[in-house]
């Protein structure tokens, strides 16, 4: 299930918030999962920055060898290669390297890193098969093309 921020409701059905002598162990094991989740998103959004922010210093050292007058393109050129790869990412390269990562390092019964979102890339190839579908070490996603759930292979 879900951590959701208001916890277990009360006994009238209002949440119980953020009151510290309301929560119970599974509210304040719920709010740190969450946090977890939060904060590994966060710091992919982060590394992700760093990749785009180094495609702009390759864009630069290219231009800076380039002549002058080809300083203009050569930028263009690297800005239209970075945009056309993460439309390619997008569309297949995540669900390839990723796909399976929803049955990836996670205990049976937990969720991955990154939490319950990856539903959508629950299919793919691997090593050590659980017999459910799932596998030990996933090697190739084989769904969630375009990061959507509709998109997905059979497994059957």
């Amino acid at each position: 299930m879900w951590a959701t921020p208001s916890g277990t409701p009360n006994a009238d059905g209002s949440p119980s918030g953020d009151v510290p002598s309301k929560l119970t162990i599974a509210d304040l094991y719920d709010r740190v999962m969450h946090n977890q989740y939060a904060l590994n998103i966060v710091w992919t959004l982060i590394a992700n920055a760093l990749v785009y922010f180094m495609q702009l210093g390759f864009a630069m050292l290219e231009s800076g060898f380039s002549r002058a007058k080809n300083a203009s393109h050569t930028f263009a050129m690297t800005l239209m290669v970075f945009i056309i790869g993460t439309a390619a990412y997008w569309v297949y390269g995540f669900a390839l390297g990723w796909g399976n990562w929803f049955n990836g390092p996670a205990a049976p019964g937990w969720w991955p890193s990154l939490g319950p979102g990856l539903s959508a890339l629950s299919h793919g190839w691997g090593i050590g098969a659980h017999g459910d579908g799932t596998f030990k070490y996933g090697l190739i996603g084989t769904g969630g093309f375009f990061l959507r759930r509709d998109f997905m292979m059979s497994d059957s």
